[in-house]
């Protein structure tokens, strides 16, 4: 929609405030029905390797326990580079 006058873009101006609230405001309920669709079931099997991503020392723990599970032969862990003073 063009809006050609001060009348009709302030209009314009006026929906398109009203449908950002909207999305905004609604946020809560399509994000979550959303974030259903894009996870997956969790599927522990046997592997090449496990592999922990840097993040925390939790994820390094889980990891440990998944090796000591025997689910895989190797355990790779990820690292920031340090940052030289």
């Amino acid at each position: 929609m063009i809006c050609v006058s001060r009348r009709a873009a302030l209009g314009c101006l006026a929906g398109a405030l009203l449908l950002i609230a909207g999305v905004l405001l609604t946020a809560g309920l399509w994000l979550a029905g959303l974030g259903h669709f894009l996870t997956a079931p969790v599927q522990e099997g046997q592997a090449d390797a496990i592999v922990v991503l840097s993040g925390g020392p939790e994820r390094a723990m889980h990891g440990i326990a998944l090796y000591h599970r025997g689910l895989a032969p190797q355990l790779w862990f990820t690292a920031m580079p340090r940052r030289r003073p």
